[in-house]
């Protein structure tokens, strides 16, 4: 994390290797992020990381709902169709349902606001 003026960086994350597309949930509480193709999330403090994947497939691109109660991602899960589809899980931990179809990919799913 960094304050908005480039001042006071804080680093959130101690673990070694990639963690990457960082997405706040609405209340605040956690930062979801990607790391070795699985999801996670973790209080802004550094304390509290839970993963919330484990699938051999890469899973990104994560966003929270607009009331935090779910999480859409991409992942290529499904290999035979060669392509990411989106999968939406319960953020409390869930099987994750694919809602995309298709050979072409669909990445980066944002939630429209109610």
């Amino acid at each position: 994390m960094i304050d908005a003026d480039g001042s006071r960086p804080t680093r959130v994350t101690r673990s070694e290797g990639e963690d990457s597309y960082p997405a706040w949930s609405p209340d605040g509480d956690l930062i979801l992020y990607g790391r070795d193709g699985d999801l996670y999330a973790i209080q802004p403090d550094g304390t509290g990381r839970l993963r919330l994947t484990r699938h051999p497939a890469v899973e990104a691109f994560a966003s929270w709902s607009p009331d935090g109660r779910r999480i859409a991602f991409a992942s290529d899960r499904n290999r035979d169709a060669l392509s990411y589809q989106v999968y939406v899980m319960e953020a409390a931990g869930s099987p994750a349902r694919r809602v995309t179809e298709g050979r072409a990919s669909h990445v980066n799913p944002v939630w429209q606001p109610r």
